[in-house]
């Protein structure tokens, strides 16, 4: 049976922090603050780091586009008895570490990064799994969009056919014909219908 999402990103923890001999706490959290994965100890809830993840990274968002420094990274809190780190996993959710004061900062920052990359995979890896067969990257169907113009540069009328659907699905089916004995200008009585009587064919044997 292959692992679930949430097993693979637990995995991913439990070796960032075996790996890291001073970060005491992981997390994986979405960017609106939803818990995804954590390996926390029991003195930490999981909705209330999930909720200052989530106001730490608007604030420190806000604060790098106010001064022009682009796009959030990373963010660093050091306090006097430990510091947080939170880290972009390529934009598709955020790597929380609560680190010790005696831990090294470089090599923690080092195992984190090798850390997002993994959890990203796995972000991405569960999004395409969920789209069908014929859907674009984007969850749309594979069938080409309408284009605004011909081959000839024409522009395209409402009711001229998409070119990606075969032209014969799209022309309309011919009428039907009555097939009644007076269509040929003969009645069922022998008459013609311009009152003369009809000669019978006759047959090539006497």
């Amino acid at each position: 049976m292959p692992e679930t999402k949430v097993a693979r990103l637990d995995r991913v923890l439990t070796e960032l922090i075996t790996a890291s001999s001073g970060i005491q706490a992981a997390a994986v959290v979405s960017f609106d603050g939803l818990m995804v994965a954590s390996a926390l100890p029991e003195d930490l809830d999981e909705e209330r780091v999930g909720a200052m993840s989530a106001a730490l990274l608007s604030l420190g968002e806000q604060a790098i586009q106010g001064f022009g420094c682009g796009h959030l990274d990373q963010l660093f809190a050091h306090g006097d008895e430990g510091f947080v780190v939170m880290m972009s996993a390529r934009d598709e959710a955020v790597l929380t570490a609560v680190a010790e004061t005696q831990a090294k900062v470089g090599f923690i920052l080092y195992e984190m990064r090798r850390a997002a990359e993994l959890i990203a995979d796995v972000m991405v890896e569960t999004v395409t799994a969920d789209l069908p067969p014929s859907a674009g990257l984007l969850g749309h169907s594979a069938l080409p969009p309408r284009p605004l113009f011909s081959d000839d540069r024409r522009p395209l009328t409402t009711g001229e056919p998409h070119p990606a659907i075969p032209h014969a699905a799209t022309q309309p089916l011919p009428s039907r014909i009555p097939t009644s004995s007076a269509s040929n200008g003969h009645s069922s009585n022998g008459h013609s219908s311009n009152g003369h009587e009809s000669t019978p064919p006759q047959s090539g044997w006497q």
